[in-house]
């Protein structure tokens, strides 16, 4: 059993046997998700009338052509085949190469740390909000200006 995503929001409307079906598509032809799920559609459904009951619009816009989570599904072709769900380790084997450059034949970090000279300290430039006289900071500039003319540190 394959089962069947709306081609428009990829929700997963039902299940349905690669061999049981042929086209005119009809509704008798898919079967629900799972144990309590409704139906996916009513048995009298044509090709029109197989609305996806998430988004409302037909769960597929080709007729011979069923959308499922292995890939698209051509009537009477070839079964797509089954997709990896590991992602993060296909992830990760696809990156191996450039993680094996970083160690050597044990396993250990390989190389020496690139040397870096000591970074000269920056220079803090002052706070513009902050007064020159006793170093209080104020909210905004014109404030700042307004304490400036009468501080008296």
């Amino acid at each position: 059993m394959l089962e069947l995503l709306c081609e428009i929001c990829r929700a997963q409307l039902g299940q349905f046997d690669p061999e049981d079906v042929k086209l005119p598509l009809r509704g008798d032809m898919f079967k629900p998700r799972g144990k309590g799920y409704p139906e996916p559609f009513k048995d009298s459904a044509g090709f029109m009338e197989l609305i996806c009951i998430v988004c409302g619009k037909r769960a597929m816009n080709v007729e011979n052509v069923l959308t499922t989570k292995n890939g698209p599904y051509e009537i009477g072709g070839e079964v797509p085949a089954e997709k990896a769900t590991d992602h993060i380790g296909k992830a990760a084997e696809s990156r191996q190469d450039e993680i094996d450059k970083h160690f050597d034949d044990d396993g250990c970090p390989g190389g020496e740390p690139e040397e870096s000279e000591p970074e000269e300290p920056t220079e803090v430039k002052p706070n513009p909000l902050q007064c020159t006289k006793c170093g209080k900071i104020l909210k905004t500039e014109i404030g700042r200006k307004r304490h400036e003319r009468t501080c008296k540190a």
